[in-house]
């Protein structure tokens, strides 16, 4: 209809009144569906985020469900292989993950298909201190926290209550970093900028968002550590390929009476914080650098 619209102005031939007032009639209900629809789709993603970040009463609002993340994870990911056309994408996700899970995947095996989050746990181990510490159990996975100090406010009283007996032995965790590469081209020569911390005491690390990837959020770093700079080299990465990278182990002690005293999770000898990730360009080939904060998804807890 708007063509011949056009040919009729081309031609000089003058519409009845009528006709004029049908095609702004026309505009204006197309005009008015695009309001609607954009309307639509704005207060859909306005739900999706609500029902990520602010769960219905009674759900745990420690951290967002993985169920909801992966959902959400998902569609930004799909949104972002539109957008780059053919460019490196990553995304970069925090877990906390149960010792026996980790070593089960690090030995080569698969996640069960029953977990809410097994399309994370897909991809290989990267072998670093944290790692080999694992496979050695040296030093300890789970040390002797009796001989240990510590000048960390939140564990007040620890170190006593540990030689006293006051709590359980230790659930063991294990922090990662997931990074995948999402886009549709291949980053070239990808490289992941860490800093290694050695821990000259124990540290409480409530959780993996704590690691220090946000500066603000720092529970590594300080005159209790000795901190040096290194490079993960991940060689080239195409599209849906990815890493799981351990951070930390953490010791997770629950009271044996919880009326005098609360769980701690705590942090000994090494940990690494990811800094930032370079890679070459699919098309361009050009260097770029993606701060880690900047990627980095909330962490999920994976039992």
């Amino acid at each position: 209809m708007h063509d011949e619209h056009q040919n009729d102005t081309n031609g000089n031939i003058d519409k009845p009144a009528g006709i004029h007032e049908a095609s702004q009639a026309e505009a204006d209900k197309t005009n008015l569906s695009r309001i609607i629809l954009a309307v639509g789709i704005g207060l859909l993603a306005v739900g999706i985020l609500t029902s990520v970040f602010y769960p219905s009463p009674g759900t745990d609002k420690k951290l967002p469900s993985s169920q909801a993340l992966e959902s959400l994870r998902s569609s930004l990911s799909s949104y972002n292989q539109a957008r780059n056309l053919g460019e490196p994408s990553f995304e970069a996700t925090l877990i906390d993950i149960r010792l026996e899970l980790y070593q089960a995947i690090a030995s080569g095996g698969e996640a069960s298909q029953s977990l809410p989050s097994a399309s994370l746990l897909q991809y290989p181990v990267h072998k670093n201190d944290v790692a080999f510490r694992i496979e050695k159990d040296d030093p300890a996975i789970r040390p002797d926290y009796g001989k240990m100090r510590t000048t960390d406010y939140f564990l007040h009283g620890f170190i006593k209550a540990f030689k006293h007996k006051k709590y359980k032995s230790p659930n063991v965790w294990v922090v990662c970093l997931i990074l995948k590469q999402n886009g549709k081209g291949q980053a070239g020569n990808v490289a992941v900028d860490m800093e290694r911390v050695e821990l000259k005491e124990v540290r409480e690390l409530y959780d993996a968002s704590f690691m220090g990837i946000h500066p603000e959020d720092d529970a590594l770093r300080g005159p209790f550590s000795v901190t040096k700079k290194e490079q993960v080299a991940l060689g080239d990465m195409g599209s849906g390929s990815g890493v799981i990278i351990p951070l930390a182990i953490t010791n997770v002690f629950i009271p044996i009476n919880e009326m005098d005293m609360e769980s701690k999770s705590v942090v000994s000898n090494i940990a690494y914080i990811p800094v930032n990730i370079s890679f070459l360009s699919g098309k361009s080939k050009e260097r770029k650098t993606l701060p880690v904060e900047k990627i980095v998804s909330d962490p999920i807890i994976i039992n």
